[in-house]
């Protein structure tokens, strides 16, 4: 019986472990939503805009500093984006996936 235990409290912990493995963090200014529904981070240390998505409270942080973690994503439908875009558009799109947003200030740095 306490193998059993031990077995099952290794593999939630193996799991836990796994399932945040992949998590990224971004930080900058918050703009949006765009046409397509979706908010853009700028002022980023990544190059260019991030389309973001997946999050309620993103609305409330617009024109605020934000820090984002979450998830790289291949398209703009997995952060809820709308509209047909076009592939070749798309595909020169970064997109990131939001779990957790943090407030840095209620203003951006130019």
């Amino acid at each position: 019986m306490k193998t059993r235990m031990i077995l099952a409290a290794t593999t939630a912990a193996i799991v836990l472990t796994l399932g945040s493995a992949g998590a990224a963090t971004i930080t900058g200014c918050l703009k949006g939503p765009n046409a397509e529904g979706v908010y853009e981070l700028t002022n980023t240390k990544e190059k260019g805009e991030i389309e973001v998505g997946g999050s309620s409270k993103l609305a409330d942080h617009v024109g605020h500093t934000v820090k984002l973690t979450g998830k790289w994503v291949k398209s703009g439908a997995e952060i809820g984006e709308t509209g047909a875009a076009e592939k070749e558009d798309e595909s020169k799109e970064r997109h990131f996936k939001v779990s957790s947003l943090k407030h840095i200030a209620a203003g951006c740095a130019k």
